[in-house]
């Protein structure tokens, strides 16, 4: 975990310690009131962009709102899910870097540090730098408010809406996942974090990538930088971008019905490279 608060707490402590109302703060950010609103309740975590402008506009260094927090201390796990180590820093960037495919090394190389740092990161044996941090985040196309908070409310709604579209009860996804549903219902309602082996469980019975779960991706332009490059020229094909019209006429049953084709077509797939 990064922040030693919610990101949206400390903004929200500097703006009253400087008197500015949300209003002033939306003049001097061009930000709306609703956005800077959102943000200081954790309901949206900010843009880099977003964060430089607030933190510009409050006269304070980004160090104070990226500011790294020790490793928590592990607790014993539940049957529901509420004592589960959550994702941590070092494995969202295992795991955009491993989509990315690329070596440790390459990234290493690239952000300028060691091999060995790195591994370090990855493993949480040690917390990197803001400079460091920022460096990664944008070498893996990985947008910096990800990585600000657990983001329970993006997986949440995330998994109920991948369940409810594929017409799944909580108690039938808790068994394709192996997982208690008391676990899938805490998930569900943001009160559980769980860990990446929990996340990894319901990405496979989702029929989903974790990365889709675990990063979140606060708006359009972000879901396009953390697209890999081979993705984005795959979109730009005319015959992609003619499916993708398509989809977009589709009722509601037919969409559910071609979600269900592709959960079960990637699940065959992982069962046959098993």
């Amino acid at each position: 975990m990064l922040a030693t608060e919610n990101p949206g707490a400390v903004l929200r402590k500097y703006r009253r310690r400087r008197g500015y109302t949300l209003k002033d703060l939306a003049r001097s950010t061009g930000l709306s009131v609703s956005y800077l609103s959102e943000v200081e309740r954790g309901l949206k975590t900010p843009s880099l962009e977003s964060l430089q402008r607030m933190c510009e506009a409050l006269n304070i260094s980004e160090a104070l709102v990226l500011k790294p927090a020790p490793p928590a201390e592990p607790r014993p796990a539940r049957s529901d899910g509420e004592g589960e180590m959550p994702m941590t820093l070092g494995q969202k960037l295992r795991l955009q870097r491993e989509r990315e495919g690329l070596s440790i090394k390459e990234v290493a190389e690239a952000c300028g540090i060691s091999p060995s740092y790195l591994s370090d990161v990855e493993r949480d044996a040690v917390q990197p730098s803001v400079e460091v941090l920022k460096r990664l985040a944008s070498f893996l196309s990985l947008p910096l408010s990800v990585l600000l908070h657990d983001n329970r409310w993006d997986l949440a709604d995330k998994v109920r809406d991948l369940r409810e579209t594929l017409g799944w009860s909580q108690g039938q996804l808790a068994e394709e996942a192996g997982i208690s549903p008391a676990m899938v219902a805490g998930i569900e309602q943001a009160r559980v974090r769980p860990s990446l082996r929990t996340v990894e469980a319901l990405a496979r019975a989702l029929g989903v990538s974790p990365c889709y779960l675990i990063l979140d991706q606060p708006d359009v332009e972000d879901l396009l930088r953390g697209m890999s490059p081979d993705l984005r020229r795959l979109l730009t094909q005319p015959e992609v971008q003619a499916v993708l019209r398509a989809i977009c006429d589709l009722k509601d049953s037919e969409l559910r019905f071609v979600l269900q084709f592709v959960q079960l077509f990637r699940r065959a797939n992982l069962t046959a490279g098993e």
